[in-house]
């Protein structure tokens, strides 16, 4: 009785648990069998087909066209239809016909013209002759088939896979051994496992210096993965330079524009962004087709940013997801696409204007021919214009199976996983983990923009302002923008982190409140809703975080003030820095010294070669011979490949530099004259310490160098620096004199 009981009230819910707009691939079983459904029962999102009528259409087709379509074979109803006897044929016609009248008999009324409109076109005869295809799987099973079939078994069985003893169950040990195994076993990407590597070593460091060497006293671990990491692995440093400045061309291209064809316009990160959619888009509305001029766009107030795709659809406010255009043009947009929005308004007016929403042909056309304007475009600006073109022409956006943002990849990235599957084997054996605190980026993006910080640098590194005189003699001081403050200090990865930091302590960690964040347009509830959290204050329903008290700005600024920048230095001795193209020795001078020369290819079309000369120490030259010696193929042919890089300087007496050739066996040489001890070695990127005289301070060995006139000079800079603050060609012998003295720093600094 109480199984009937609750049996009768199973229908109330069915429908909200299984009719779902993503019903049909959430369950998806069968890809062949459901496609063949779908195509027969276009309704299956609303409704469900009669479970008899379904029964027999499987009776009907034979298997081995199941098979041959879930092999990506291509059949229509009718083809089907051609491979049976006349008696089938004429059966399965009859089923596909009922079970097609059914769900036009169970439509749902909608308030879309447009929807009625493609129901009125849709005929028997479409279903019968429309090619069913099916799409490949992608994807990566997280368990083995066996494995799936044993839990698929147990569920239906109605027991918890997970549970003790079932097929998806982990037991301690086996997490255990999981957690332990080598960080080379877990991903083919060589820069990933050597920062999972290094993120070990700093998070040990960190724990030695502020946590008493007790794993037990960290209460809580964030972490933020750069979506860059294994974009950039394999590539040299010019490689990533070049890059990182291609991705700021077009904004500096767009700023320099609007500062020469409009001084007055006072620039900010707002303005240029706008002016960055507008150039993308050759300064045209895309639904009037009317043209507007910066100052329209900057000075009128009516001109806002519009997402192509309704944001309540597809959350992302990169660059390729928006346009520029009138306030009552978006109004009138409303939530759709912005296809959908042209065919559905087409010439009409828009109220309040004189504007005219522009033709379905001529919105086309104009879309097809985006392309670089006359500023400065790179590739990823190229994809960014590519990438919007195709968001411009999409008619109906399906969330679920909508693109893959940028944004998702720091949501759920598996670097992520990686980074806190790394820490976590340092717990193995501990009695409780800590907390793992996993932000997106969307979240920690918002609290940089209300947060401000970048100004708590500016005791370690005045340099990040721009001082100008007023009128009155007095002098002003304007906050560098966030990418020139990059290239002049590495502090601001320590504003990121400490971003991140109070995100995690401050923000409560749950669905909800991310969501609260991140929502563009709030109503009452909503706003009361985060004002009772205490970290938010509304002004017309615009909410923003409130400031931090002067107490947390004083402790940054002084936890900054330490300047705590190392730079990871390989302790490898292997390899060999030379260039890729050989010179020829042309003459050996007198002071050790030889002159080289190197064919290059010309740009004159006249000449196909010309050539290059240089000259270099021999110690940098690989296969110069004497002529003593036995001679190698390389001084046969009188040919040296360049040593391009010093390994670092022996402090021996006197300093000897040591190029980037077997290393091990230049210091075995050096220790027999050094009382049978490796001398130590000063290497680029080494802190060191200098007690008196004009170099008296903590600083970062930028270069080394060994020249002619001044003997062996080195670079430094102040370690917080990129740039400024540095000392160029200063002597060793004088660094040696005053008591230069190296610092072997671990990863959390001096």
């Amino acid at each position: 009785a109480l199984f009937e009981k609750n049996y009768k009230e199973i229908p109330k819910n069915i429908d909200a648990m299984f009719l779902t707009e993503e019903m049909e691939h959430a369950l998806l079983v069968d890809p062949v069998k459901e496609l063949i459904l779908k195509t027969i029962y276009p309704n299956i999102s609303k409704s469900l087909p009669e479970e008899a009528l379904v029964k027999k259409l499987w009776n009907i087709i034979p298997n081995f066209i199941l098979n041959q379509m879930f092999h990506f074979k291509e059949f229509s109803i009718l083809d089907i239809v051609s491979k049976l006897d006349s008696v089938k044929a004429d059966e399965l016609k009859n089923i596909v016909e009922e079970i097609f009248s059914s769900s036009k008999s169970t439509k749902t009324n909608s308030k879309s013209k447009k929807k009625k409109q493609d129901d009125v076109a849709l005929s028997l005869d479409d279903v019968l002759n429309v090619k069913i295809r099916v799409s490949k799987l992608s994807g990566r099973a997280p368990y083995s088939r066996e494995v799936m079939k044993n839990a698929c078994a147990e569920v239906m069985s109605c027991k918890d896979p997970r549970s003790v003893g079932g097929a998806l169950y982990k037991s301690v040990e086996l997490t255990k051994a999981e957690l332990l195994t080598n960080i080379d076993t877990w991903t083919n990407n060589h820069l990933v496992r050597h920062r999972l590597k290094m993120l070990k070593r700093l998070f040990m460091d960190l724990v030695n210096r502020y946590a008493d060497g007790k794993l037990c006293n960290v209460k809580s671990v964030t972490i933020e993965v750069v979506k860059d990491l294994s974009h950039f692995s394999g590539m040299a440093v010019k490689e990533k330079a070049s890059i990182l400045n291609n991705l700021i061309k077009h904004h500096k291209s767009v700023s320099a524009y609007l500062a020469k064809e409009y001084p007055d316009l006072t620039q900010n990160a707002s303005i240029i962004r706008k002016a960055r959619i507008a150039d993308d888009l050759n300064w045209t509305c895309p639904y009037t087709g009317r043209h507007f001029s910066p100052q329209e766009l900057f000075k009128s107030g009516n001109m806002e940013i519009e997402h192509i795709i309704p944001y309540s659809l597809r959350q992302s406010n990169a660059l390729d997801s928006l346009v520029m255009t009138w306030k009552e043009v978006n109004d009138m947009k409303g939530q759709r696409t912005a296809l959908e929005f042209i065919k559905e308004f087409q010439g009409e007016k828009v109220p309040g204007t004189n504007y005219e929403i522009q033709s379905l042909a001529n919105y086309k056309k104009f879309v097809e021919g985006l392309k670089m304007p006359k500023h400065n475009y790179s590739e990823d600006d190229l994809k960014r214009i590519k990438r919007r073109k195709g968001l411009l022409l999409t008619e109906h956006y399906n969330k679920r199976e909508g693109s893959f943002l940028p944004s998702d990849l720091t949501q759920t990235s598996y670097i992520n996983k990686l980074a806190f599957k790394a820490l976590k084997s340092l717990y193995v054996n501990e009695e409780k983990m800590p907390e793992f605190i996993h932000l997106p980026g969307s979240i920690t993006g918002a609290v940089r923009k209300n947060w401000n910080l970048l100004g708590c640098i500016g005791e370690a590194c005045p340099e990040i302002f721009d001082e100008v005189k007023s009128e009155n003699g007095s002098v002003d001081r304007f906050l560098k923008t966030k990418s020139e403050i990059r290239s002049i200090t590495h502090l601001h990865h320590a504003i990121d982190a400490v971003v991140m930091g109070l995100a995690a302590s401050l923000f409560p960690h749950t669905t909800r409140f991310y969501e609260l964040v991140l929502k563009r347009n709030l109503n009452k509830a909503e706003c009361d809703e985060l004002r009772k959290t205490g970290l938010f204050e509304f002004s017309e329903k615009k909410g923003r975080l409130i400031d931090l008290t002067p107490d947390y700005l004083r402790e940054i600024t002084n936890a900054i003030n330490e300047g705590r920048v190392v730079k990871y230095l390989p302790k490898k001795m292997s390899g060999l820095k030379v260039e890729e193209t050989m010179w020829r020795v042309v003459s050996e001078n007198e002071n050790g010294t030889v002159n080289l020369r190197q064919y290059t290819t010309s740009s004159d079309k006249k000449h196909r070669r010309k050539s290059k000369y240089d000259t270099s120490n021999k110690i940098l030259l690989l296969g110069y011979a004497p002529q003593d010696l036995k001679k190698t193929k390389l001084s046969r042919n009188k040919a040296v490949f360049v040593i391009n890089r010093n390994y670092g300087v022996a402090l021996t007496n006197p300093p000897v530099i040591m190029p980037y050739i077997n290393v091990w066996s230049q210091l075995q040489e050096l220790a027999k004259t050094n009382g049978g001890k490796v001398p130590e070695v000063l290497r680029r990127n080494h802190l060191i310490e200098v007690d008196k005289g004009a170099y008296k301070g903590i600083w970062r060995v930028a270069s080394i160098k060994n020249t002619t006139l001044m003997g062996i000079v080195l670079d430094l800079i102040a370690p917080a620096y990129i740039k400024e603050n540095g000392k160029v060609n200063v002597r060793l012998k004088t660094l040696l004199e005053d008591g230069l003295r190296i610092i072997n720093a671990d990863f959390t600094g001096v």
